[in-house]
């Protein structure tokens, strides 16, 4: 009886150790697969980081024209007023 716990006991231990091999095996191609998805995102996610600073800075150039832009218009509207001033005085 002896002979066939440890035999049996032996069966058990390299049934359960291959077991733990093939679990092992397919944790590391999961962890590789896992790995190499992350690797993506983290691409997609450095190139979207980059659009949105290109973005920002065309949004900065485009708030900046629009000041300027307003800027014009307005000394546009002083300067005609102050003529359309002048006018109205001369022809007191």
């Amino acid at each position: 009886m002896n002979k066939w716990f440890w035999g049996i006991c032996l069966g058990l231990n390299i049934v359960v150790t291959c077991y733990n091999i093939h679990l092992t095996h397919k944790n590391i191609e999961e962890d590789k697969r896992l790995m190499a998805q992350l690797q993506k995102d983290i691409e997609f996610n450095s190139k979207l980081l980059k659009e949105l600073h290109a973005n920002e800075d065309l949004t900065e150039a485009l708030n900046k024209k629009t000041i300027a832009i307003s800027n014009f218009l307005w000394q546009s509207i002083l300067i005609l007023a102050e003529r359309i001033h002048d006018f109205t005085d001369k022809r007191r």
